[in-house]
């Protein structure tokens, strides 16, 4: 007789080749119930951590116009999640599922930016302490790759406001061309 442990790993759906733990399992059903998308989101919480999330565009339907490189999250694991959901709740549609995974990258990327915010506040406001040693190049690319719509530097400038523009990567060509001024 074989006894069943919470550590003993099942396969989520026969023949998809992806497991989850019995207490992972058991863990989502408990804290979603019967509402299907918080089962959805508990499973995909569970095999995705929140980087993963961050760095994916979901289901890789739409790709990202914001940051081309981020990649669907693995196909195998998320078809086989929205399997087990469909065979949770019929009703279930394939469209909504979608949107929920798209929902949690998106909102990964925001925890995630903002857990760097006060880390960029203060290597931001380390640096003033280097900025007369750079040559103004420098400095202008610099606020440019740095700017984040969701990022006030007014906190940090005493009021004042910077302006932000696109950077088009060309000035860093000129600078990385006469790295000598960097070094006198």
């Amino acid at each position: 007789m074989c006894v069943a442990t919470l550590s003993e790993k099942l396969e989520l759906v026969t023949g998809t080749g992806v497991f989850i733990s019995r207490a992972q399992l058991m863990n989502c059903h408990v804290s979603a119930g019967t509402r299907h998308k918080v089962l959805l989101r508990r499973l995909l919480a569970a095999f995705f951590d929140r980087s993963t999330l961050a760095n994916s565009c979901g289901t890789g339907i739409r790709s990202s116009t914001n940051d081309p490189s981020r990649k669907p999250l693995d196909s195998r694991v998320l078809h086989a999640v929205k399997y087990y959901c469909q065979n949770f709740a019929t009703s279930f549609k394939e469209s909504e599922m979608n949107a929920i995974a798209a929902d949690m990258c998106t909102n990964a990327r925001r925890v995630v930016r903002k857990s760097w915010i006060p880390k960029l506040k203060l290597l931001m406001a380390e640096s003033d302490a280097y900025a007369g040693f750079l040559p103004d190049a420098v400095k202008m690319e610099a606020e440019a790759l740095g700017a984040d719509p969701a990022f006030e530097a007014a906190d940090l400038e005493g009021g004042a406001s910077l302006e932000t523009t696109p950077s088009s990567g060309e000035s860093l060509q000129g600078v990385a061309g006469d790295a000598s001024a960097l070094f006198q």
